[in-house]
């Protein structure tokens, strides 16, 4: 039986810390907040990372146990919070019901864009499984480009709801566990190669706040689509170089204790702790103390994902069916 990959925990872990802290900077309107919500891309390399290690050969039990566990919290929080805007007027009954099929969100709640793109996600595990299956090393980086142009203008043209360049990233962390399992490529070449793909970051960083350039015309949109990626490779940069460098830290007892916790209510902090720093309900300007006012914000995240889960457990023990991790 495998053990527990405590380097991935900790990846976790510092990934919810820095997408909480973006919202945090949003709030205040720091620039910076663009780019610590690179964790989002580095949530989805991970978890196409564990899926492109592992082989699936039930489709419907895998979908069934993916939707349960994301939407049973999902809707334990989406559900008051329409409610809410219904009754004082910031939402009408027909986009409360969009807003349950994931087609809108309500106020405060545009981080929850991320369920039905994992979603989405989840329900092409089994082709990308089906798409890399026999991969040798002289096809492997052909099929994962292709795969990241499929995608990309599959959403671009015919699924614009869904981001194509963040789903790739999905697509990218599977190709890389795909290819530890297969042993095709070195981590140390994937990992310059990122490394490579990453640094592109500073040509946008001298375009847009050294040069203030205004690109526009067919230019303009190859360069949106071009730095549409570039959070796709930092954030894969991230995820290969913290795995790497976590891999060599032992984890004693008490850490690993952390990390459970950590790992058991990571999906719950993330769904509810931007209606507390950014939602209507808004905790950052309570006192006119900065730190306190921090103080309370990271309590009640903590509070609120301990009652979601709770109401999860209830719901997957009372529930019809059981619900299997």
């Amino acid at each position: 039986m495998k053990s527990h990959d405590y380097p991935l925990s900790l990846i976790r872990l510092l990934s919810v810390c820095s997408i909480v802290l973006c919202h945090i900077l949003s709030y205040y309107g720091n620039e910076l907040s663009h780019w610590f919500n690179v964790d989002t891309q580095v949530f989805l390399c991970i978890s196409g990372y564990l899926y492109g290690q592992k082989e699936i050969k039930d489709c419907k039990s895998f979908y069934l146990r993916r939707f349960r566990k994301i939407l049973i919290p999902f809707y334990i929080v989406l559900i008051p919070a329409i409610i809410l805007d219904i009754l004082t007027g910031k939402m009408d009954v027909f986009t409360g019901l969009r807003s349950l099929l994931m087609n809108t969100t309500v106020e405060g709640g545009g981080h929850l864009w991320f369920v039905p793109t994992i979603l989405f996600c989840y329900v092409m595990t089994p082709v990308l499984q089906s798409f890399f299956n026999g991969t040798i090393k002289g096809s492997f980086i052909v099929v994962t480009v292709l795969g990241i142009q499929i995608i990309t203008l599959f959403c671009l043209g015919f699924a614009s709801f869904y981001p194509g360049p963040w789903i790739a990233c999905y697509l990218i962390g599977y190709a890389i566990g795909y290819n530890e399992k297969e042993s095709i490529y070195k981590r140390k070449h994937i990992l310059i190669c990122f490394t490579l793909l990453a640094a592109m970051n500073i040509l946008q960083i001298y375009i847009d706040y050294g040069l203030h350039l205004q690109l526009t015309g067919i230019i303009g949109k190859i360069y949106v689509y071009w730095k549409n990626f570039n959070h796709v490779w930092l954030g894969t940069f991230l995820f290969c170089s913290l795995k790497w460098l976590f891999e060599r830290i032992p984890f004693n007892t008490k850490v690993k204790k952390v990390l459970d916790v950590a790992d058991y209510y990571s999906y719950e902090i993330y769904l509810v702790h931007q209606f507390i720093i950014l939602g209507p309900f808004s905790l950052l300007g309570v006192s006119p103390f900065f730190v306190a006012n921090l103080m309370i914000v990271f309590a009640s995240v903590l509070v609120l994902a301990w009652v979601v889960k709770k109401a999860e457990k209830f719901i997957q023990h009372y529930g019809p069916n059981k619900v299997v991790s």
